[in-house]
């Protein structure tokens, strides 16, 4: 089980070294993660910020479930190192957000800008789609 915080008596998975957006674990009181937060061997923290049955959506492919996000961020984004600049972050309806950032890394082209659009079901995440 990852360790845990208390936000506003609810408890919640510590997911990352922050959480964002910011505003959003107020509004929901649910777990809300970086991209990067598997980095360092944090998987397990990464994966608890997920429901079981969670859906990442990357790069045109689908992953189910806690073995294949697992799957995800150990192949597809460790591909390349980058930085992450977060430009803005929106309510998009109830427990859903939208995050707009940049990545800056030795990938083609070297810079993009990625929208993170996520869905929350029960303080985790359930959904997460990435895309331009």
């Amino acid at each position: 089980m990852p360790e845990t915080r208390s936000y506003a008596g609810k408890k919640r998975p510590v997911c990352g070294r922050r959480a964002w957006p910011a505003a959003a674990p107020a509004r929901s009181g649910g777990a809300v993660v970086p991209p990067d937060a598997g980095a360092g061997g944090d998987l397990d923290v990464l994966l608890g910020c997920f429901t079981v049955d969670a859906t990442v959506i990357d790069e045109d492919k689908t992953f189910r479930g806690h073995d294949e996000i697992r799957r995800w961020r150990e192949t597809v984004t460790s591909k390349f190192t980058y930085t992450l600049t977060i430009l803005g972050t929106e309510a998009v309806g109830a427990d859903r957000y939208t995050v707009t950032v940049r990545l800056d890394g030795n990938f083609p082209g070297n810079s993009v800008q990625l929208r993170f659009r996520f869905a929350l079901r029960g303080g985790l995440i359930s959904e997460l789609e990435i895309a331009p």
